[in-house]
């Protein structure tokens, strides 16, 4: 797991850390609401290495756009 850096240029208010693995595609968040939970997604490997080659965009939008499920 990559641990992604929320403090530099992409300071997060919504998601207290971010692991992503681009070779299974599984992502690790704990949200600032309940940090001590830490939730499992799985999300498409193209976009987990399109988040870490360009870190300049809102990991909050990042998350809901690209991890969790739309019904």
């Amino acid at each position: 797991m990559i641990n992604v850096n929320l403090m530099g240029n992409g300071i997060s208010r919504s998601i207290w850390s971010l692991k992503v693995n681009p070779f299974t595609g599984k992502v690790l968040v704990r949200w600032f609401k309940s940090p001590i939970s830490e939730y499992e997604y799985t999300c498409s490997k193209r976009a987990i290495i399109a988040l870490l080659i360009n870190g300049d965009r809102s990991y909050g939008q990042w998350v809901n756009w690209h991890c969790c499920p739309t019904y």
